[in-house]
């Protein structure tokens, strides 16, 4: 079995390797993709997902259009991965942290890296030219993201957004939270047992499940119209 050529394989550890001078680097691997590898490893049956920490800029823009444009970027099948690249729930109250879901329509998928790597051939490839070769991003990344480079147009807020990051708030904030809901107050060593028995604490890292961001995204688009947030903008 004859290996893929080199330019190749170097054309793909540089596009995992980093996020600088991406589009130079996808126009290259496109170029490869297209030489070498054809149309086998441009389908996806599975859903596809990505990570995004929205700057105010555009989270404001998101939640007025309903959308946000995208580019060809890295997703995963694997929406664990997604949950946790780069530190999973942004720290910083600046950002927002999203996980947007897709199902890849024909004509998006620039390259499935998570098939194309496990594929004979491409593993001698590997053995061919010499694995040591590709450290900084073959070997340091293709193998644990699962990744599916898409060229996606835009994401849509309320079909393709299926979870939202945020961090649990004090139990007084919580509580509070509880009595605008219920008309209740709870008890702070009662609602501070439920949430252990859960497996959270107050401050702790957490992504919406999609029935709660479905929830909150209405609330969220509520509240804003109120406070004629989008007149300004």
């Amino acid at each position: 079995m004859d290996p893929y050529p080199k330019s190749l394989l170097k054309a793909l550890d540089a596009w995992l390797a980093g996020s600088l001078m991406k589009e130079k680097k996808a126009a290259k691997l496109g170029d490869e993709v297209r030489r070498h590898v054809g149309d086998r490893y441009s389908h996806c049956p599975l859903p596809c997902y990505r990570k995004l920490n929205l700057i105010s800029e555009d989270r404001f823009r998101l939640f007025k259009d309903g959308r946000l444009p995208e580019q060809i970027s890295s997703w995963t099948v694997n929406l664990n991965v997604a949950k946790s690249f780069r530190g999973g729930v942004p720290n910083d109250d600046n950002f927002l942290g999203v996980i947007i879901r897709r199902r890849p329509e024909p004509g998006e998928i620039l390259l499935n890296v998570h098939d194309l790597v496990r594929s004979e051939r491409f593993f001698v490839s590997l053995a061919h030219f010499g694995a040591e070769s590709f450290q900084k991003g073959i070997l340091r990344y293709a193998y644990s993201q699962s990744e599916v480079i898409l060229e996606v147009e835009a994401f849509d807020l309320h079909h393709d957004i299926i979870s939202l990051g945020g961090h649990i708030g004090s139990l007084e904030q919580l509580a509070e939270e509880a009595r605008q809901q219920t008309g209740v107050l709870p008890h702070l060593d009662d609602l501070e047992r439920d949430m252990s028995s859960l497996g959270f604490a107050p401050g702790d890292q957490r992504w919406l499940s999609e029935p709660g961001t479905r929830k909150v995204i209405p609330r969220i688009l509520h509240r804003a119209s109120a406070r004629n947030l989008f007149s300004a903008l």
